[in-house]
């Protein structure tokens, strides 16, 4: 795919307002907006169509963007002079915008109109598209981005906000759309959630939804996760960090109970300044560890009687 260009001033109001080749989930860029405050448009934008007709942006959607909320009158522009296919057209936004940041709501949406709207097959989105867009080309990521794409739009304007993550998003889609908005406003918007903390939360509602056989929004009545999302804490991490930790002694009420009583002998032996008690997190093997830090002479045989006093408490989370 071979193309000459034409460079020349083009007013705003030429620009078609649709916008089939852009990919950009995100408008906003503080670092493009202060160059384009400072020194204007450096690097004209790339664009498709005749004299008698409306251009139709391939690249530079986001200073096109930028130029209208500043209400520019016009703007530098390179023309593809030759009658290239959509999906040619499609392939040109990307490959124009190689080496530039893809947030992964940008490639969300590149692949799916990739697949969508261009119909390119998997093979050719894993071989042409993917690299484009700094992805590793394998089946498992893409599918990922596939049910990143299919999640309801509330989800992606939280992701956007950096609310959520986008890996471990995917997992809500276990939810349908009624529920994904659901989990949205009443809880997503009030808190903050890392990606792994995302992937245990759509997992522990969904289990709690289905082994209770109850709607998701009577599992979310329940008393303690409800005061949780209405906790005076104002950083959305502490309040993340309390949801999560109430969430989890709903779905595995043991583990957590087992979890308490570990909290409290850490406090009990830990009253040996030589001592530190350790256990695998989520208690996924059944084993714990005492550390011994030794400075002086004698701290040696203190630890031991210490030890031999207190060893008993260190059977109880072993026994079962």
């Amino acid at each position: 795919m071979e193309s000459e260009l034409l460079n020349q001033r083009v007013s705003l109001d030429r620009i078609a307002e649709t916008k089939p080749f852009g990919v950009r989930f995100d408008f906003q860029d503080p670092v493009l907006e202060a160059s384009l405050d400072r020194l204007g448009i450096l690097c004209p934008l790339l664009a498709a169509g005749g004299r008698a007709e409306n251009l139709v942006l391939i690249s530079g959607h986001k200073r096109f963007f930028h130029a209208q909320q500043r209400h520019w009158e016009s703007l530098p522009v390179s023309l593809v002079q030759e009658s290239f296919s959509d999906r040619e057209f499609f392939l040109l936004s990307l490959y124009s915008n190689w080496g530039q940041a893809f947030g992964d709501l940008d490639r969300m949406e590149a692949l799916r109109k990739a697949e969508n709207d261009y119909q390119f097959t998997e093979k050719e989105i894993l071989a042409e598209v993917m690299p484009v867009l700094g992805l590793v080309p394998t089946r498992g990521v893409l599918e990922d981005y596939r049910r990143a794409g299919s999640l309801c739009p509330k989800i992606h304007l939280l992701i956007q906000d950096r609310h959520l993550a986008f890996q471990g998003a995917s997992g809500l889609g276990r939810f349908s759309i009624e529920e994904q908005r659901l989990l949205a406003e009443t809880v997503f918007d009030s808190l903050h959630l890392t990606s792994g903390q995302l992937t245990r939360v759509a997992e522990w509602l969904f289990d709690l939804k289905k082994g209770k056989g109850a709607s998701l929004e009577s599992v979310l009545s329940e008393k303690k996760l409800e005061e949780s999302l209405v906790s005076t804490q104002s950083d959305l991490r502490s309040r993340g960090e309390r949801f999560f930790a109430v969430l989890r002694s709903l779905r595995h009420p043991r583990l957590s109970e087992e979890e308490g009583r570990l909290r409290k002998l850490k406090a009990q032996i830990e009253e040996n300044k030589n001592l530190q008690l350790h256990w695998p997190e989520g208690l996924e093997k059944k084993e714990i560890s005492v550390t011994a830090r030794l400075h002086r002479s004698g701290d040696l045989e203190r630890v031991l009687r210490f030890l031999e006093a207190h060893g008993p408490a260190l059977e109880f989370p072993l026994e079962g």
